[in-house]
């Protein structure tokens, strides 16, 4: 799973090998043992990559291989 985290200045791309179910799943026993409430919404980002980036071939390949409704790459500028 692909976990990002987005500032008002950055955004940090993260490669979880737990599935997004188990990810879940350990949040909410996290959240229930400490006594606080977890608060899922589903939501969409953008975001504009350089096209220098390093690792940028291997996640055009992870999309390619995963389901498309889920992330997808588009060339753009920045305009």
């Amino acid at each position: 799973m692909l976990k990002l985290i987005y500032t008002e200045n950055c955004f940090y791309l993260e490669h979880l090998a737990l599935s997004l179910e188990e990810w879940v799943e350990q949040r909410v026993i996290l959240a229930l043992r400490v006594g606080q409430i977890l608060d899922f919404e589903p939501s969409t980002a953008s975001f504009l990559l350089p096209v220098e980036l390093p690792g940028l071939e291997r996640l055009k390949a992870e999309v390619q291989q995963h389901d498309a409704e889920v992330m997808e790459l588009s060339v753009c500028d920045a305009e």
